[in-house]
């Protein structure tokens, strides 16, 4: 089970080992400004665990604009620092992470975007999740019609674009063996028959 967060590596791609998706955050790239989000019913940012978090809650989990100003604007509060200056730090909030509830991951997936979006070019935005979307924007659980999934999906698909017309990379870790994980089936949302 993967503990539902978004994670910013800046300028280093995320390269998969046998390691615990949290030790390889400390250990892989020690020179790099990390920006982590973590999202259940909420968004919170932890940046690089200098400051306070910061919760995304209620009605602005479900508005685009304020979703990528505050992502713009949370990079240049929260990414300061290279993991090896907030090493101690970082563990310690990466290894309080608990997998609770629904999960707000288009609300978190655009948040992170704009975060690296602020970032140096080849930033990278690592998403790890155990679950369907169901918070927020992007939520699949209540969309019954194929015109509601089309509206989801063109959600994903702005974010998407955004996230490609500023260098960014995005995707799935690779799994321990180096290779992509299959994709999710779009019909049934990700989830497995």
């Amino acid at each position: 089970l993967v503990d539902e967060m978004t994670v910013l590596e800046q300028g280093v791609p995320f390269t998969g080992n046998t390691q615990h998706p949290r030790e390889s955050l400390i250990s892989a790239h020690r020179t790099v400004k990390p920006g982590i989000v973590t999202f259940n019913g909420d968004v919170t940012v932890i940046g690089d665990a200098m400051s306070d978090p910061q919760t995304i809650s209620g009605d602005k989990l479900n508005d685009f604009d304020y979703l990528m100003t505050n992502g713009k604007d949370t990079a240049s509060k929260r990414m300061l620092k290279t993991v090896k200056e907030t090493a101690a730090k970082l563990q310690k909030k990466l290894m309080a992470i608990e997998e609770t509830g629904p999960t707000a991951l288009g609300p978190a997936v655009l948040t992170s975007i704009a975060m690296a979006a602020e970032g140096k070019p080849g930033s990278t935005v690592v998403i790890c999740t155990d679950g369907l979307a169901n918070v927020g924007l992007g939520a699949f659980d209540e969309a019954k019609t194929d015109k509601q999934i089309a509206e989801i999906e063109v959600f994903y698909e702005r974010v998407g674009q955004f996230a490609e017309f500023q260098g960014l990379k995005h995707g799935p870790p690779p799994t321990r063996s180096g290779r992509d994980p299959p994709r999710p089936d779009r019909k049934t949302h990700g989830a497995r028959r």
